[in-house]
């Protein structure tokens, strides 16, 4: 029998790996944003931004969280190893269809979300993003589910370089243009897809028989959880294509810089939830669960406070170096973002519990108010204040949802929200210890233990 004590350290072990290979991933990530700002400008930026994103959303409404199925069966042991392959494959295949018969329709009746030059090459690009991009989603869900992190982690990183290294031959291309990067970055993609796939079938078998039954059932938790998850994608998404409608691709080009400089805070908060999920789905006890969980909130939100206070020091100067004086404006996005990403985080955390509990309802209506409101906002400010309106509204919608699944929350457990979540000063010493612990290397004692 595992101890309670190895099973923490364990835990913590898998996030501190998992922030630190999310936080290369920023790297690498900024670095593509580096080279498309420099090269391809505001507007050529907000162009790649824009259909990335539109690949992004639809992908992620489309296959109905599939995903969070996935490892929730595979956490909880009732979808076996071997049926991982011919479950990611039947499900892209299921789900790409429709989701191309969608896009098309898009394609025919809206115009401002595909630049009117390259309207059929943008077309293409994001009908071949689909299927890719789902194979990475499906693939990296089936390793955190069996609770592979490291091995995750290690893909991630890998397929993360092979992109960067693809946008960048492109862009120093002769003929280089934002097309001829999208391309590369399709291609990249499906070198990723194949990677994927390819590994699941080596260390988990390449068997082609589907589980039909376990498939369903699997659908059916996913659908569960899906409105939570689609909702809140198109609020964090929504601004994007408000910002187009309204304003232009070189605006947006600058409010990406902002949202992706700021997007550390998210990737703590991810690689916490992702360790997290498949950890509280398994752990039956709900006294032992709730503790374990209030821990997790308390230490999110000092490390993101900690790195949104350094960022805000340096983001100016990191900006206008990095990225162009015609970039600058990408800061105050960042700071009036910053105030909503603290509350977004423990949003997030309190998503995780409810999925781990196979309870999503509680959270729907705040996440759908939230939403409402967030159309409301981006409609009414970004005409005023242009991309900090949008800005605002994303703030604002952030702020009101996390409170309101915060008490959602308090009166599902019957815990004080404030006494149970707000970080208290042994949490800091917890924190400081455990950098000392797993970065520092200064107790291999406890790193025996948690092996």
């Amino acid at each position: 029998m595992v101890k309670p004590r190895a099973v923490e350290q364990k835990f913590i072990r898998d996030v501190f790996s998992t922030i630190l290979t999310k936080i290369f991933l920023v790297i690498l990530k900024l670095g593509s944003s580096v080279l498309t700002a420099r090269f391809l400008g505001a507007t050529g930026r907000g162009e790649f931004f824009g259909v990335t994103q539109l690949a992004g959303i639809i992908n992620t409404i489309g296959t109905l969280s599939i995903g969070e199925g996935l490892i929730y069966f595979l956490s909880t042991h009732k979808l076996k190893e071997k049926h991982c392959l011919a479950t990611v494959l039947f499900f892209v295949i299921f789900f790409s269809i429709p989701i191309w018969g969608f896009i098309l329709c898009l394609y025919s009746f809206t115009d401002f979300l595909f630049p009117a030059d390259k309207k059929t090459d943008i077309f293409i690009i994001v009908c071949a993003l689909i299927p890719l991009f789902m194979c990475e989603y499906l693939g990296s869900s089936v390793f955190k589910g069996l609770k592979r992190f490291k091995f995750a982690n290690k893909i991630s990183v890998f397929c993360r370089t092979v992109l960067l290294i693809s946008i960048f031959f492109s862009l120093v291309m002769p003929e280089s243009s934002v097309v001829v990067v999208l391309f590369a970055f399709v291609l990249a993609y499906l070198a990723i897809a194949l990677i994927y796939l390819l590994l699941i079938g080596i260390y988990l078998g390449f068997s082609i028989t589907v589980p039909i039954h376990k498939l369903k059932r699997i659908l059916k938790y996913s659908v569960r959880v899906h409105p939570i998850i689609f909702i809140s994608e198109i609020e964090y998404r929504l601004d994007v294509f408000v910002l187009i409608y309204f304003l232009d691709f070189a605006s947006l080009g600058i409010y990406s810089i902002g949202v992706s400089f700021g997007q550390l805070v998210w990737y703590v908060s991810n690689s916490i939830n992702n360790v997290a999920f498949p950890n509280l789905a398994e752990t039956e006890n709900l006294k032992k669960r709730l503790e374990f969980f209030q821990k997790i909130v308390r230490y999110n939100i000092l490390l993101n406070c900690l790195i949104i206070l350094l960022m805000m020091l340096s983001g100016y100067w990191l900006i206008y170096l990095i990225f162009g004086e015609q970039f600058q404006d990408a800061f105050g996005v960042f700071i009036i973002l910053s105030f909503g990403f603290v509350f977004d985080t423990i949003s997030r955390n309190m998503v995780t519990w409810f999925k781990s509990a196979n309870n999503p309802n509680p959270v729907t209506l705040s996440t759908i108010m939230a939403l409402i409101l967030n159309v409301i906002l981006n409609i009414l400010l970004i005409p005023i204040f242009g991309l900090f309106g949008a800005a605002f509204a994303s703030t604002i919608s952030y702020i009101v949802r996390s409170c309101m699944i915060m008490y959602a929350y308090s009166q599902v457990t019957k815990t004080n929200i404030f006494t149970s979540l707000v970080p208290r000063r042994n949490d800091l010493i917890g924190i400081i210890n455990l950098i000392k612990i797993y970065v520092f290397q200064k107790d291999s004692k406890l790193k025996r233990e948690a092996t």
